[in-house]
């Protein structure tokens, strides 16, 4: 028998060197009846929080029979105000029937958004393993909403896990899993016209939108298993596009994973212009070296308007990149023009645009400037290079150039001035 009272955990959870405070009792009687691991336990939690996870205020009844095998279980959970992973939960509901050998369950939790999640199902022994059934599984917030499109099963004996299928209704949309996962790996998964949005359900502020189709075949050992992938992805918004001036992206990626390390290949178009791909290599494990080449057809700069306001920026950039290094330490050699490049202050200036080429290397946190020209009307010239460190000291700019004296005359119009000639 194991009783806890504790009215504030902080101190103790000093020793295992975590963060944590709140107030916790409970009781716990294990037995061991024919050879199995029996439990009853009964608890209440109260302003619960452990680094950024936390549970208001919880009550916790359960009798548990083979707590190791496959648990029988009666009881039930009441909790609110529970945070875990980004997702906060108002109130949250819990409970498990006996029936012979087979547990039903029925759960259900309130989103701090409204959204609302349920499932209900039944873990039985079969086999010498055991079957999860979920008959019903819902995730929704008004017209939004994920459910299962039929009642599901999962199969476990030892280390193998069958799904005999696994079909998900997404706002109309479909993700559908059939498959095994044991020693060796099995399993298909197809998305059809998923809508985006659904993931606004738990993270309201990602503004996800947008749908998107594909295809994965997973096979191999399960350690390091091998995946192929094909993904489409149409009119995809999200909160952190929209700061960077894209209203919409279309997306396509094919890839495939090879032992520790994925290969892809993909694109990507938007409505205000931008055209990209990128293709290579990178690890999955941290170790080994990153290899892609990003092309960029085209980015147009009016795009930023949107969000730097004022700017009247203009003009389209266009280059290449090679990525490098590693997941830890990357680096990228780049070679970079801008054609018609506009902007509030040029323009202030007397420079009605700018062409730019530019090429150098990034590692370290600091970009070196091989060389970078910048050309303009009237003879105007600047060339540049040298170190550019993101954070700390170190910056070294070496400038040279021609200016035209006369970009100075709408500073001398009210002296009835004018210069020529060029500096």
């Amino acid at each position: 028998r194991i009783v806890i009272h504790a009215p504030d955990i902080s101190t103790a959870a000093a020793l295992f060197l975590m963060e944590a405070a709140g107030a916790i009792n409970a009781t716990v009687a294990l037995s061991s009846p024919e050879g199995r691991q029996d439990a009853t336990v009964e608890a209440t939690v109260r302003n619960l929080r452990v680094n950024q996870a936390g549970i208001g205020q919880a009550e916790i009844r359960a009798g548990i029979e083979d707590l190791f095998g496959v648990p029988a279980i009666d009881g039930a959970i009441q909790a609110r105000s529970v945070t875990a992973g980004g997702v906060e939960v108002s109130t949250l509901s819990a409970t498990a029937q006996r029936s012979g050998d087979t547990t039903r369950f029925d759960a259900q939790a309130t989103l701090d958004n409204g959204a609302i999640a349920q499932a209900t199902g039944a873990l039985a022994p079969e086999n010498g393993g055991y079957r999860l059934t979920l008959e019903q599984a819902s995730l929704g917030r008004g017209p939004v909403g994920a459910r299962l499109a039929e009642p599901a099963s999962l199969r476990v004996v030892g280390e193998t896990v069958a799904i005999d299928g696994l079909t998900l209704d997404v706002a109309g949309g479909r993700i559908a899993t059939r498959g095994s996962v044991a020693e060796t790996v099995d399993l298909d998964v197809r998305i059809t016209r998923l809508p985006l949005s659904i993931a606004n359900l738990v993270r309201p502020d990602l503004g996800l939108g947008g749908m998107l189709d594909g295809e994965a075949r997973v096979t191999g050992q399960r350690s390091q298993p091998d995946v192929r992938f094909n993904i489409r992805g149409e009119a995809i918004t999200a909160a952190a596009l929209q700061q960077a001036g894209q209203s919409a992206i279309d997306v396509r990626a094919t890839g495939a994973t090879t032992g520790r390390r994925l290969d892809i290949d993909a694109a990507i178009t938007s409505p205000q212009g931008l055209r990209a791909t990128a293709r290579g290599g990178v690890p999955l494990s941290g170790v080994g070296p990153i290899a892609v080449t990003v092309d960029l057809a085209a980015l147009p700069l009016a795009a930023l308007n949107t969000v730097v306001r004022g700017q009247d920026l203009g003009g389209t950039i266009t280059g290449s990149a090679r990525v490098g290094g590693t997941l830890a330490a990357p680096q990228a050699n780049f070679d970079l023009r801008g054609s018609g490049l506009r902007a509030a202050p040029l323009q202030a200036a007397g420079i009605a645009s700018l062409d730019a080429v530019a090429a150098g290397r990034f590692a370290g946190d600091t970009v070196t400037l091989t060389s970078a020209r910048f050309s303009g009307p009237q003879g105007l010239a600047l060339d540049a290079s040298g170190t550019v460190p993101l954070s700390g000291g170190g910056l070294s700019i070496n400038l040279s150039g021609t200016a035209p004296l006369s970009l100075a005359n709408r500073f001398l119009a009210h002296r009835g001035t004018q210069v020529v000639g060029g500096l």
